[in-house]
This record gives C-alpha cells, structure tokens and sequence, in this order.
C-alpha cells in the first residue's frame, strides 16, 4: 500500500483552516512574510497537517478581533 502526501505552497482557500473570519495585519504579514520566501527560493513546501497547525495562531487572533468588534457594535446599537 502507498501512502502519497501532498506538499503545497499555500493553504487550501476552500478548507477550514483557512477560515480567519477577517483578514488581520496578523494574516496580512503572514500572507507578505510566504510571499517573499517563495520569492526569495527560501520557502519550503508544506503539508496539510503543518498549514493547519501553522495557521491556528492567525485563526485565533481574527476570532479575537471579530468578537471585539461584534462586542462593539451592540454596544452601540443598545
């Protein structure tokens, strides 16, 4: 039996690991910071498994803004 792994230069945009809610400075300097490596030939190829651990800091910090502005905005329709 074989076993294959795919190796990618970018998260899937369509999987759940992607799923920030709002796109942060956080995501915004994550997106610049792989988009010189790859230019810079200094990018490795990464697994689904790495995107989805690799991708959990940004996920995280855009639920903490959404849910500060949600806060914000009742606040100011009550």
């Amino acid at each position: 039996m074989t076993i294959y792994t795919t190796l990618v230069w970018w998260p899937n945009p369509s999987g759940r690991d992607t799923d920030t809610v709002y796109w942060n400075l956080s995501c915004e300097q994550m997106f610049q910071n792989r988009l010189e490596k790859i230019h810079n030939r200094s990018a490795t190829l990464l697994t689904t498994k790495r995107w989805r651990s690799d991708l959990k800091y940004y996920k995280h910090q855009s639920k903490k803004v959404y849910g500060r502005m949600d806060k914000e905005c009742h606040q100011l329709l009550e």
